[in-house]
């Protein structure tokens, strides 16, 4: 599905726009992914429907979907159950 991207990252991009919305910029800024990975991410996301583009204090930003949001949530569960069993 993703060939380029480690499923880590696309995770931890997610797991960041469940926070806040972000830009490129703002993943690459804050050290979740480098540029280049960023757009391939948001692109790919934006075509499952996980993302869509918003406009923030003029701003461009992409923010998590409902279904970006279900996925997301879906991701803590998961992290939740693995780190109860350490």
């Amino acid at each position: 599905m993703f060939r380029l991207c480690t499923r880590e990252k696309i995770e931890d991009v997610i797991l960041a726009l469940y926070k806040e919305p972000m830009n490129t910029n703002d993943l690459q800024t804050r050290g979740i992914v480098g540029g280049s990975t960023a757009s391939r991410i948001m692109k790919r996301l934006k075509e499952l429907g996980l993302v869509e583009p918003v406009i923030i204090n003029g701003s461009p930003k992409y923010r998590l979907t409902e279904k970006g949001r279900k996925v997301a949530e879906l991701l803590m569960q998961m992290y939740q159950v693995v780190e109860g069993d350490r």
